[in-house]
């Protein structure tokens, strides 16, 4: 038995001719799909180049532009945590890795703003923040500094 495949060409290089009845569109760019696509395609095929560079993805841009707004969002999140890993940093640098809760509230350190915390059955509080985890003893008003890096 001898089986051949059948090579798939690009449309560009297929003989058969290319219709637009069905008025369908890119959601992306607005350009028009052939009918001869899946009747799933909703946007315009990648374009490449002899490399295998993508040049065009209408599929990707449009994806990233829907998840725009939930990606500033979390920048703002990060940016803000970073900005309390730097409060955190020059409060060590100038306190030492042992404070009083005096401190934290002189350089606006709200332990439950970390990424996590937890409080155990004796009282004592484990704040996560990026660079830094900060233990509390609620006893003594003191704050245990270790970084994470």
């Amino acid at each position: 038995m001898d089986v051949q495949k059948k090579s798939k060409k690009p449309m560009s290089q297929s003989t058969e001719i290319v219709t637009y009845h069905l008025k369908r569109e890119c959601l992306y760019c607005g350009k028009p799909l052939p009918d001869q696509y899946s009747k799933k395609r909703t946007y315009c095929k990648e374009v490449r180049n002899e490399s295998g560079t993508l040049i065009k993805d209408c599929k990707g841009i449009y994806n990233r532009l829907l998840d725009q707004p939930e990606l500033e969002v979390h920048r703002e999140i990060i940016k803000e945590h970073k900005t309390v890993d730097e409060m955190i940093e020059a409060m060590v640098a100038k306190k030492g890795s042992v404070v009083s809760t005096a401190d934290l509230n002189a350089y606006d350190i709200q332990l439950t703003s970390s990424l996590k915390y937890k409080i155990s059955k004796n009282g004592t509080l484990e704040s996560d923040f990026m660079k830094y985890t900060i233990i509390s003893n609620p006893n003594l008003n003191t704050h245990k500094i270790y970084s994470n890096g």
